[in-house]
Order: structure tokens, then sequence, then C-alpha cells
């Protein structure tokens, strides 16, 4: 009897502990990932760098109370750049999250469809769980085209009637007013010089 009431006190005392210091489950056991993108966004062609954006939602199915951290990595086959927001999310007690994937569009970029792709991959000790998501930016051409895209508008450009009559520029225009000012000054400067000269008495 002594022997079977210290194995049941052992008992007790095991299972008090277990409960004081539960154990943790291995990070990733049994883990899904499914992502949710959306399927395209359409930018208009500008002489500025732009950014498009794709918003998604990534749901993970995993055991409770089991850390799972999912990275997002966004490519495209444009060779622009392009990065998920966030671009690692740890999931306890949740099981969703949304990101935003935003693509950085050079200038002048026309007529052009990019693939972008999100690849999420989990981390950890356990088993590694991915998914991936497809979708498409579109950039349309608006800008005004003579076999090649116009000059871009702005302080270097032609865009008042002076500078379209002269065929320079604002700087160019400055330039040669202020040449013509410095001839005029020097010339005025030596008639008057001459003048005096001319005007003064003879030696004697």
């Amino acid at each position: 009897m002594p022997r079977r009431g210290a194995a049941a006190l052992l008992a007790v005392s095991a299972l008090a502990l277990a409960a004081l210091f539960p154990q943790v489950p291995a990070q990733n056991v049994g883990a899904r990932i499914f992502l949710d993108l959306e399927p395209s966004a359409t930018v208009n062609e500008s002489y500025m760098r732009q950014t498009a954006r794709l918003d998604g939602i990534i749901t993970v199915e995993k055991p409770p109370k089991v850390l799972l951290t999912v990275h997002l990595i966004c490519t495209n086959d444009a060779g622009w750049n392009s990065e998920c927001s966030p671009n690692t999310i740890d999931f306890v007690d949740t099981t969703e999250a949304a990101f935003t994937c935003a693509v950085t569009i050079p200038p002048k970029a026309t007529d052009t469809t990019a693939t972008v792709v999100v690849h999420a991959v989990s981390d950890g000790l356990g088993t590694t769980s991915e998914a991936y998501a497809n979708a498409t930016v579109t950039v349309v051409g608006s800008l005004p085209t003579n076999g090649t895209l116009a000059p871009a508008p702005g302080p270097w450009g032609l865009n008042s009637p002076l500078e379209k009559a002269l065929g320079l520029t604002l700087p160019g225009i400055a330039l040669v007013a202020t040449i013509i000012i410095f001839t005029v000054a020097v010339a005025v400067f030596l008639a008057r010089r001459r003048k005096r000269k001319s005007d003064a008495p003879p030696p004697q």
C-alpha cells in the first residue's frame, strides 16, 4: 500500500508539473498555407516612376498555439523592383493576415504586362510549407508619341511661346541675354572713354 500511495503521489506531481509547464508542439507541424491575391492592376504610362499595388490575404491551417512564421517573396518577369509588406508574418493565435505587394514601374514603361508571383514559405523546426499566387500588372500607353516618346515637360522643355519662337529654353535665353547685356555695357564704357579722351584739352 505505501508503494501504491507513493506511485500515485508521483503521478499527481507529474501531472501538476505538466500543467504548470506545458510543452509547446513542434513548429510548422501539419501547417498549410493559402494565398489569395488581387488578380491584376493597370496603370497609365508616365514620365515618372510609379507604384502598382496588389492586395492579398494569407491564410494558414496549423495546430493551435503553434508558432508559424511565413515569409512572403514577390518577384516579376519584367525585372522591376517588387516587395511584399509585411514580408514576414508570425501566426500564433491567428490564422489570417493581410499583405500588399508593391511593384515599382520605371518611367516611360509602355504597353507592358508583367506577371507578378508571390511566394509564401514557412520556416521552423517542422515541415516547410509553401504556396504561390500569380497576378498581372499592365502599363497602358497614354503619352503622345511620334515613333518615340515625346520629351518630358518641365523647366528644361520648350513650353512658352518665346521659347518655341527662339528655339531655346529659358536657361539658354537667359545666357544669350546676359552676353548681349555684357557686350552693350563694354561698348558703352569704351565709347565714354574715347569721348573723355577727345574732350580733354591738348597738352601744353
